[in-house]
């Protein structure tokens, strides 16, 4: 059947393009009519492809009809989505002071889902890069301060509310007193050694010979004859 760049048939939503000749579908849109006919190489020597572009549809929208209910689904899913932004924002405005997020929901005009959590950041760093986003707002966020973000699979809307902050005591953690120290030892070794060259450069008043410097690499870096 037509099938788009992807790979899809907007006729036919149960078709699947063969995922072996992935490399004659790119080539298949990068042809025209008048051209050549190309091989591909399919992977895992599977063999190979002639690929030839026999029909060019010029891009337009699709038919309504045949797109009716995915169009009607995006649109339910969009509008969903901007209430629920909505009501995060209202919530959000009305956790002040000692209101909590589950208090200000009611408020809002309805009872949502509400976790309280006790996070230090360095647990933070730990995630890696997995750290969700609700969990990221909290330690960019002040005391007292309540922040909205989406949700990462496009689904909704958070809301956060930080009711306290309590400063870190690195003594507490001696462990990590001991690895920053490690990772710092090496650099600054490197830069005390540096500012020792530096310095003495300046003292005993040393000159760069760059005609000596550019004659000695290009004999030691030219091909022996």
């Amino acid at each position: 059947p037509l099938i788009t760049g992807s790979g899809e048939a907007r006729g036919d939503p149960s078709y699947k393009f063969p995922a072996d000749f992935t490399p004659a579908l790119k080539s298949g849109f990068e042809i025209a009519p008048t051209d050549e006919p190309v091989v591909e190489t399919l992977p895992d020597d599977k063999g190979f492809a002639l690929v030839a572009s026999a029909q060019v549809v010029q891009a337009a929208p699709a038919p309504l009809q045949a797109i009716r209910d995915k169009v009607q689904a995006d649109w339910v899913h969009a509008q969903a989505l901007q209430k629920a932004q909505a009501f995060a924002k209202a919530v959000a405005s009305k956790a002040t002071g000692k209101t909590s997020l589950a208090e200000a929901g009611k408020a809002a005009g309805k009872p949502i889902p509400s976790q309280s959590v006790s996070l230090r950041r360095i647990q933070l760093s730990q995630m890696g890069d997995k750290v969700p986003a609700p969990l990221r707002a909290i330690f960019s966020t002040a005391a007292g301060k309540t922040q909205t973000g989406a949700d990462s699979q496009g689904q909704g809307f958070f809301v956060i509310k930080v009711d306290k902050i309590v400063p870190g005591n690195a003594l507490n953690q001696p462990g990590l007193i001991s690895e920053v120290q490690n990772e710092f030892r090496e650099p600054l070794a490197q830069e005390y050694a540096q500012e020792l060259i530096a310095a003495i450069r300046e003292s005993v008043k040393v000159r760069r010979n760059e005609g000596a410097i550019a004659a000695t690499k290009k004999r030691i870096t030219s091909p022996a004859e």
